[in-house]
């Protein structure tokens, strides 16, 4: 549901599942996603990578796109559950980085679980001691277009929410989020 929230109406999505062995619940995990988000209009392809770990079959996946037509910008990923893979979690983003993807992450965990539908919190990182429009904010454009397709897809409301460190800026962030 999420994968499509982000992208309809008009993106694309490619799915990579990694194994190590001839698993077919993974294939037919797989077709069932792709089924599902192509019932919705959502152009989806998929294909099996197999390698020792995630991280390697990852890490071909990533590398073998390249810069050609179609290659990825965003890579969506299950955060690993606590003490089961953080290290591996953090080759991958650093891959990712590398290869100047953004990352989307969510948890299944019932901690880390996405809320409900109807607000979307889009932080951004403290901008003073200004608080002016720079190219500052150009890592922040992933945040910014997801936090308004979801707005678009789910009807609900999107607040910007910045922290300061220092509350003589309290002013400057408040006219610098509504402005």
């Amino acid at each position: 549901t999420f994968l499509r929230d982000v992208t309809y109406p008009k993106g694309s999505v490619k799915m990579v599942g990694v194994r190590n062995a001839s698993d077919q619940s993974l294939v037919d995990g797989l077709t069932t996603v792709s089924r599902q988000l192509r019932s919705d209009q959502i152009s989806t392809t998929w294909s099996v990578v197999d390698e020792e770990t995630f991280e390697d079959g990852f890490l071909a996946s990533m590398r073998a796109t390249g810069d050609g037509l179609g290659r990825s910008n965003i890579v969506f990923l299950t955060f690993p559950h606590p003490g089961s893979a953080e290290e591996h979690a953090a080759q991958v983003l650093e891959e990712a980085r590398e290869q100047e993807l953004g990352v989307l992450m969510t948890s299944t965990s019932r901690a880390g679980r996405l809320g409900g539908r109807g607000v979307i919190n889009l932080w951004i990182r403290e901008q003073g001691p200004g608080w002016t429009v720079s190219t500052e904010l150009q890592h922040s454009h992933l945040a910014i277009l997801m936090a308004y397709e979801l707005r678009a897809n789910w009807g609900g409301d999107l607040n910007l929410v910045t922290a300061v460190d220092d509350p003589d800026q309290l002013h400057l962030a408040e006219q610098y989020l509504q402005g």
